[in-house]
């Protein structure tokens, strides 16, 4: 597997001396992106092109050539005069760790899907966006690769965990059991729905997966959720990586981190949110405990992303919420007795 930086720091003198006496070409020159690769001579990068072997500033690396644009991150370059291009040792030892995006699904084109989401735009400072079941289809296998190891969360074990992780949170604050907070704890809620899971919002969110993301999409509107000013459907994005394979989708930890926010929420702001006097980020607290929400889907992509040295495994998990939260000046929940305003009874504090 791809060594941590402390291996690489243990080894670096070893590599060093087979640098000796060797023939490279460490020229100066940019990648593909227009960012200025490293060279052996910047700081902290001899150890990286001793350890792997690297003998250019532009290498082979699985099936193309990269530089290195920061300490253990890589992006595609060309080969040039100035660059140069040798062999990398590296190359058939990193083959044997790629995936093959074999377990992604095959949309078939999504003609169907397309019926149905194309219609459902979304505008937002006078510019229009398009849906994302509209927008892409299946893998992006620019940004992807190829390499998607894992994906998808189809058996109702998964769903079930998903759904449980959340209510459990949602349940304690409602109950008003949550004792963290920017002033204290967090008040219990009369109206907090318990959450059932949603195929069009899982749909939506496993596309959006499949893009491997770093940041949300412009538009993931149902057919569900879409026909109000207010009704929009919210979303959080989790990321974990690592330097080997796991089976282990780790659903847990990444939810936790969301909702672990809590410590940095002011309680006051649950009767007129804002994220004003928050301590940090909030706002993926606040999607999963907004009180009004009812519907969940989740999306899940594990990739082999080949611009990351030392963790190149990557989990993302994505998760969209129908009606969505998070709106200025709005109630998070209503504060009161626990379910004391649920119209059908509560359990654990959650509306039925």
């Amino acid at each position: 597997s791809n060594p941590s930086f402390r291996n690489i720091m243990n080894l670096s003198w070893v590599g060093l001396l087979m640098l000796i006496g060797f023939p490279f070409v460490f020229g100066i020159c940019k990648s593909r992106f227009g960012t200025n690769c490293m060279t052996i001579d910047d700081p902290g990068a001899r150890v990286y092109f001793a350890y792997f072997n690297w003998n250019s500033t532009c290498f082979a690396y699985q099936d193309g050539h990269y530089c290195m644009i920061n300490l253990g991150y890589l992006q595609p370059c060309d080969c040039s005069q100035d660059c140069g291009c040798k062999e990398s040792k590296e190359n058939v030892e990193i083959e044997d760790l790629k995936c093959d995006s074999s377990s992604v699904k095959d949309y078939r084109g999504c003609e169907n899907i397309k019926k149905i989401f194309c219609p459902l735009t979304a505008k937002s400072n006078g510019q229009t966006y398009p849906n994302t079941l509209c927008q892409y289809c299946g893998e992006n296998r620019q940004i992807c690769g190829g390499q998607i190891c894992d994906s998808d969360i189809l058996t109702q074990g998964d769903k079930d965990d998903i759904l449980k992780i959340h209510n459990d949170f949602r349940s304690k604050v409602a109950r008003g059991e949550e004792h963290r907070g920017v002033g204290g704890s967090q008040p219990p809620a009369a109206n907090m729905n318990r959450l059932t899971w949603d195929d069009n919002l899982a749909l939506s969110a496993q596309m959006w997966a499949l893009q491997c993301p770093n940041a949300h999409d412009k538009n993931r509107l149902t057919p569900e959720f879409h026909d109000h000013p207010y009704v929009w459907v919210g979303q959080n994005l989790a990321f974990l990586w690592s330097s080997v394979k796991s089976s282990n989708r780790n659903y847990e930890d990444m939810i936790k981190g969301w909702y672990n926010e809590v410590s940095d929420f002011p309680s006051k702001n649950v009767k007129n949110y804002s994220n004003a006097g928050a301590k940090g980020v909030v706002g993926h607290y606040t999607t999963m405990i907004w009180g009004s929400t009812k519907k969940i889907g989740c999306g899940f992509v594990h990739h082999y992303d080949r611009t990351q040295l030392n963790n190149p495994y990557k989990k993302t998990l994505v998760c969209n919420y129908g009606k969505g939260g998070n709106i200025l000046g709005q109630e998070v929940y209503q504060i009161g007795k626990p379910g004391s305003k649920c119209p059908k009874g509560n359990e654990k504090g959650l509306c039925l």
